[in-house]
């Protein structure tokens, strides 16, 4: 196979390469304004909790702190978006963009068992006023609240009300009377499964037979289904994206005359540029940003813990959810620590014990600055060997590989997170290498003939197949008119689509071939001299 081929398949792929990443900081953007992944969670658990139980699971403590605050419209839009209809053109948050399973799990058997709680405190309550009329008011005001306990227990009310009115009679035989009937109603209510809502009983029910009695089954099964509903959601959201990259892929091709056809032909035809694109992409492959290259976690060594993250991939500004199980040391005392800049403790991430560690938020309030960082964050581990801790990304302008330490009784776990930088600087970035390569780009021949060099004979191609259009109120815009060009942004747009991983992977297999072709070359070339 011919050198310069392969060349030029490498040059096409770094370019391809390019193109995917600009796209894919450009639909960051977008996602992270329209609040996209919030959305998408919200509309998956709707259907599978349905609309009542969600709005229960939103207003949880575990998940209500992960909520990032909503922010208002720019100064001096507030009075364009008060304008009926044009509201929605600023979105809103709907709740966290990411829920990680064990919170869900703890939070919705903590929302199913807090009616059951519920009842044994009413059942405790009717025994103190059965022995003492005295504790009379308190039971009441406990029966009052009820109708506000949410939809678990809204079905209670109606049970519950009829049995005021004796209650309140103050006559000692009707009171004893309604206590004692209103005792057998919340006790066959605690025995009937009617306290949630008809669909999520019917869910729970297969996995409540699984687990039987055992409450950590039961809460990884409820884990299972929670990662299974988030698979189709994260379908939802791809589904998405795809659209909206090949849109902005198609924009950007366009805006930059990025032409796939025209690109190849100058590469082809000009060995110095192919040249010197082949030894900026190669360059890349060595050395390629952490998003495409994310570090492997590594094996823990026998007697350390084992560590797990919410994400491998945090965005600056994002928290992240540290799992350590330490087999064999229940109740220990498991230190991390960090040295990177990037990485630091979330606020009120003190010592936690289990599941009552501080669930992870989506966006972190300001920290201190990295020197005043408490580190080592000290965990206290249940009887299991379990606990969890919140760690906190900062805002990086780049892609940062933040490494940190778990040690338990002597056993130490590195694990490592990629803090994903800003996608505006990101963008930027992107931008400037793509016109560093020196490709047919608009305003290329402009610059050119600015400095006085020689046009390239794409420029009169371009010049030729341009048409001046002059639009009412808008002014001259140019137009072209060769099929050609548009055919060769729109292949732009579809290579982007296809996603970075994908172009850089091909791009490092192109790179192989090249050096296993040249040595090949130089061999037989060596043979033959002799």
């Amino acid at each position: 196979m011919s050198v310069a081929v392969i060349e030029l398949a490498i040059g096409m792929a770094f370019v391809f390469l390019l193109s995917s990443l600009l796209v894919s900081a450009f639909t960051e953007i977008v996602a992270s304004w329209a609040r996209w992944r919030s959305g998408n969670l919200w509309k998956g658990l709707r259907g599978m909790l349905g609309s009542d139980v969600q709005q229960q699971l939103y207003a949880h403590p575990l998940i209500k702190t992960m909520v990032t605050p909503t922010t208002g419209p720019p100064i001096g839009l507030g009075w364009v978006l008060a304008v009926p209809g044009l509201r929605r053109l600023w979105p809103q948050g709907k709740g966290p963009s990411y829920i990680p399973a064990r919170t869900f799990a703890f939070a919705l058997l903590d929302l199913i068992e807090r009616p059951y709680r519920t009842l044994e405190m009413l059942t405790t309550r009717v025994d103190e006023a059965l022995a003492d009329a005295a504790r009379l008011p308190a039971l009441a005001e406990s029966l009052e609240a009820l109708k506000d306990a949410g939809p678990f227990l809204a079905a209670m009310t109606p049970i519950v009300q009829p049995f005021m009115a004796d209650l309140n009679a103050g006559a000692p035989e009707r009171t004893r009377a309604a206590l004692l009937t209103l005792r057998a109603e919340i006790l066959r209510a605690m025995k009937e499964p009617g306290l949630a809502d008809a669909d999520l009983q019917d869910a729970l029910r297969p996995m409540l037979r699984a687990a039987g009695d055992d409450i950590e089954r039961l809460r990884g099964e409820v884990e299972g289904w929670f990662d299974g509903v988030m698979d189709r959601v994260s379908g939802w959201y791809k589904r998405k994206t795809q659209a909206v990259q090949f849109a902005a892929g198609l924009v950007l091709a366009i805006a930059l005359d990025l032409d796939a056809i025209l690109v190849a032909r100058v590469l082809w035809s000009d060995s110095a540029l192919r040249s010197a694109v082949v030894a900026e992409a190669e360059m890349f492959a060595r050395n390629p940003p952490p998003r495409l290259a994310e570090p492997a976690a590594a094996a823990p060594a026998a007697g350390a813990p084992v560590v797990r993250l919410s994400s491998p991939r945090v965005p600056g500004g994002a928290t992240v959810d540290v799992t350590v199980h330490a087999e064999g040391h229940p109740n220990a005392t498991a230190t991390l620590s960090s040295s990177s800049p990037a990485l630091g403790v979330a606020p009120a991430a003190a010592a936690a014990k289990g599941p009552d560690a501080p669930p992870p938020t989506e966006t972190a309030p300001a920290l201190p600055p990295p020197s005043s960082a408490p580190w080592p964050l000290t965990i206290t581990l249940d009887d299991k060997g379990d606990g969890t801790a919140r760690l906190a990304a900062r805002g990086v302008a780049e892609d940062t590989v933040a490494a940190f330490e778990v040690t338990v009784e002597g056993g130490t776990t590195t694990g490592m997170v990629l803090v994903t930088g800003d996608p505006e600087a990101q963008f930027e970035r992107v931008n400037q290498r793509i016109a560093s390569l020196g490709l047919p780009l608009r305003g290329s021949c402009d610059a050119a003939a600015a400095a006085g060099k020689p046009a390239s004979w794409w420029c009169a191609a371009q010049i030729r197949s341009t048409k001046h259009v002059t639009l009412p109120y808008v002014g001259t815009i140019d137009v072209q008119t060769d099929p050609l060009r548009w055919l060769g942004w729109l292949l732009t747009a579809l290579a982007a689509t296809m996603g970075a991983p994908f172009w850089f992977d091909l791009l490092k297999r192109f790179v192989n071939v090249r050096s296993a072709v040249a040595t090949n070359e130089r061999e037989a070339g060596t043979t033959k001299s002799h």
